[in-house]
């Protein structure tokens, strides 16, 4: 069977060479409809013996690749854009696919490379189709071939066939320009026809753009359209949800959560998120759930027209620090049985795994874990492995792991609190008072640890320091009148200590 790349293009010079490339071997007709390109896109078109036709941009995406079409003479058609690579190893597929007449078409992965991301959307789109004069794009942007397909009796069929697209994986320069013009457009055809498909892709500009408040219109209004696919409103609860959290109201974050995975329970985003609320309200075996449905989640499913992936190693975390906060060892093994079955570079960082689980196991941490304890540990995971030193009962080891922590984390005001804890519980007060004293210089504790700070202090001997640290009590906490009691009653106790001293002097 004879198969035809039918392409538009205009100004592809960076692009197209690589493109043809990745197609030499599985096409037997290069079909290029230009558009007004004034770089070398025609040369380039060229040097691969492609049919070159012109047509003049009509502002319509649709009818360029219509105009492609019709000069396509394939038994099959595989379009592709410039900023498009085919993997090498669906070039066997795509022939095995196209070895009959049937009225068939298939869907094909396109993956695309975010910028600033390891882990790429992948969307599943019709990608190859047998060729029909009957067969038409719709649409004049975010153009669709499955409306056209349908109509004519085609049978729609999924594939392994894998697209690499670039066009995401640009500068925000650059990626902002192609919203906006894509923006310009979409309320256009919107202001003609209402189509689900275009008012998701509308909702995806403006939060492309940054556009805050319009997403969050426009995502809104989308949960409420009758006719909207599910998928769409799921995702759309997805964006509101982590809208949510980035303002810290966990609560409508969980509303939409849960909202959002009754319409599209694999939805890894969602399951991650419902897992990081969970944490935050102290739920710990609703996050490790949901942390392990996220990575089950996390998947390539066949079935799913689209979904943006998360990094392993996110979810990983997640369900380590569930595991951790609740201290049940039969989580935190579960997990860790798991991560055995992936690629050692899941987490960056194997010995960061083997520490864990020395500490959460109270096994003998070794040296050179204690040694490189500075450089294992993360950002994003310190407060992951400070909750573990909490249970760990090496104290030497412990407080080794620490001092090794604060040659990094000097600033870092929960590893200082916890630094101050453990010396504190060694009934060493004078060295807990001062790395109590630099945590203090970034915020005022919670009222659990300020007691616990004032208590050291009391130890140490630092009773101005302790009136101190009443009076800016005092000033923070006024409007809890339980914490302002407890902060009365220290007074009397420290006017009583100071009176003994006057009276001692």
């Amino acid at each position: 069977m004879m198969i035809t790349l039918s392409m538009i293009v205009k100004d592809e010079e960076k692009y197209l060479r690589d493109c043809l490339n990745s197609v030499a071997d599985v096409v037997d007709e290069i079909v290029i409809v230009d558009t007004g390109s004034t770089d070398n896109t025609i040369e380039i078109a060229k040097d691969f013996g492609a049919k070159i036709y012109y047509f003049e941009w009509i502002q319509d995406f649709s009818a360029a690749r219509n105009f492609a079409l019709s000069k396509s003479t394939g038994d099959w058609i595989l379009y592709m854009d410039a900023d498009e690579r085919l993997e090498k190893s669906s070039i066997d597929e795509i022939i095995e696919l196209t070895s009959s007449l049937e009225k068939k078409a298939y869907l094909c992965k396109i993956i695309c490379p975010i910028q600033n991301s390891n882990i790429p959307e992948v969307i599943k789109y019709v990608r190859l189709f047998k060729n029909s004069t009957e067969i038409r794009f719709t649409g004049s942007l975010h153009e669709q071939i499955t409306p056209s397909l349908d109509m004519n009796g085609y049978k729609i069929l999924h594939s392994s066939v894998e697209i690499f697209h670039l066009g995401y994986n640009v500068s925000t320069e650059e990626m902002n320009k192609k919203y906006e013009r894509n923006l310009i457009h979409l309320n256009d055809e919107l202001s003609n026809r209402f189509d689900p498909y275009l008012y998701f892709k509308l909702c995806e500009t403006y939060a492309g753009l940054g556009d805050v408040t319009n997403a969050l219109k426009h995502y809104t209004i989308l949960t409420q359209v009758a006719e909207a696919p599910s998928i769409y409103k799921a995702h759309a609860y997805k964006y509101l949800a982590y809208y949510e959290m980035e303002n810290n109201n966990y609560i409508r974050a969980l509303e939409y959560t849960l909202t959002g995975l009754s319409f599209d329970k694999s939805i890894p985003l969602l399951n991650i998120a419902a897992s990081k609320i969970y944490l935050h309200n102290n739920d710990y075996l609703n996050a490790f759930n949901y942390s392990m449905i996220a990575l089950e989640t996390n998947r390539f499913d066949e079935n799913k027209l689209f979904e943006t992936y998360i990094e392993d190693e996110e979810i990983f975390l997640v369900a380590f620090t569930s595991a951790a906060l609740a201290f049940n060892r039969d989580m935190y093994n579960y997990v860790y049985k798991k991560l055995q079955n992936y690629p050692m570079n899941i987490i960056n960082d194997r010995r960061f795994v083997n520490l864990t689980f020395a500490l959460f196991n109270d096994l003998q941490v070794e040296d050179s874990l204690i040694k490189s304890a500075d450089s294992i540990v993360k950002q994003c995971n310190l407060n992951f492995i400070l909750n573990l030193l909490k249970n760990y009962i090496d104290v030497e080891t412990k407080l080794n792991i620490l001092k090794r922590l604060e040659d990094r984390y000097e600033e870092e005001y929960s590893l200082l609190i916890s630094f101050g804890k453990n010396l504190y519980e060694m009934k060493r007060y004078s060295e807990a008072a001062e790395k109590f004293d630099k945590a203090l210089m970034k915020y005022m504790p919670e009222p659990s640890d300020l007691f616990l700070v004032i208590s050291c202090n009391m130890f140490a001997g630092n009773f101005t320091k302790i009136s101190h640290l009443i009076r800016l009590a005092e000033n923070q906490y006024k409007s809890h009148p339980e914490i302002i009691i407890k902060l009365n009653e220290l007074k009397v106790k420290l006017a009583a200590v100071n009176y003994k001293e006057d009276l001692n002097a």
